[in-house]
């Protein structure tokens, strides 16, 4: 009786320690270990996943140097995937936390390239249209000797047909 016992209770450890999380604590992590978890997520095609890296970085890190480059990373990935709302919304975030002159003109360029992209139907989608129009313009205002310039006045021209 006592050796079923003891063997009874091995078995409740055993079961106990094969069931327990296997994951490792993902909290106090340098930013490079958010950045490079960002990168090869992207690269296996899981932005869902590189998004919550992100979500760490920024939250753990928020003076980090790598935020800057994260951001611009995860904007062009989601426009390459056609998810043109969170490209957006990490072009937003970026010009919004780093928007001087400097850094925020291909910012812009980019918001412009992505709602021209996101149109698939034009006839549908008229405050779109009438949206990137008026950003259009303003970049082009904003930043009238921009190298972006013709990139944007060729989506100019293609919006007004």
């Amino acid at each position: 009786m006592f050796y079923k016992n003891v063997l009874a209770a091995l078995l409740v450890l055993l079961f106990a320690a094969g069931c327990a999380s296997k994951n490792e604590d993902v909290y106090n992590k340098p930013a490079r270990y958010w950045y490079d978890g960002i990168i090869k997520e992207i690269r296996g095609g899981d932005l869902e996943k590189a998004d919550d890296y992100y979500a760490s970085l920024s939250s753990e890190h928020i003076s980090s140097p790598l935020l800057k480059e994260s951001m611009l990373i995860l904007a062009e990935a989601h426009m390459e995937e056609e998810e043109y709302l969170l490209a957006n919304f990490y072009l937003d975030e970026f010009i919004k936390r780093f928007g001087d002159k400097e850094n925020s003109e291909f910012a812009r360029f980019l918001k412009v390239k992505a709602n021209f992209a996101a149109f698939k139907y034009p006839n549908r989608d008229q405050q779109l249209l009438l949206d990137t129009i008026k950003n259009a313009k303003s970049f082009l205002q904003r930043y009238p000797n921009s190298k972006f310039s013709p990139f944007v006045q060729t989506i100019l021209a293609k919006l007004y047909m």
